[in-house]
């Protein structure tokens, strides 16, 4: 190997860290400009469908596809408390690693 191909090697190694998140696959889920949420990992159980800030989520959700441009925010609490997963637009995630008990529109707070 060249030097500058190894060095293009290095600095692409260096470009994002090891642990960088990556959206899974698509899920199966409605045409929707909102969220589709299911409360089993990887589009399994009850699906709901979300628009706006849901403070109570029952039951609470486990898998989610953002279909919409913005970020949206899920909570491990009701009323936005607790630990929290934020998932980009167009991100899916089929497994939050928590129960999901209130979402909302935009960035964690």
């Amino acid at each position: 190997m060249s030097l500058t191909a190894a060095i293009a090697t290095a600095a692409a190694s260096l470009a994002l860290p090891a642990s960088a998140a990556h959206a899974d696959d698509p899920l199966p889920c409605p045409r929707i400009y909102g969220v589709c949420a299911w409360t089993e990992p990887s589009g399994k159980g009850e699906l709901k469908l979300l628009f706006g800030d849901d403070p109570y989520l029952e039951p609470p959700v486990r898998a989610v596809q953002n279909q919409t441009g913005g970020l949206w925010c899920f909570y491990a609490y009701p009323y936005f408390q607790g630990e929290r997963w934020q998932i980009a637009g167009g991100e899916t995630v089929r497994d939050l690693g928590l129960d999901s008990r209130s979402a909302r529109r935009g960035t964690c707070g």
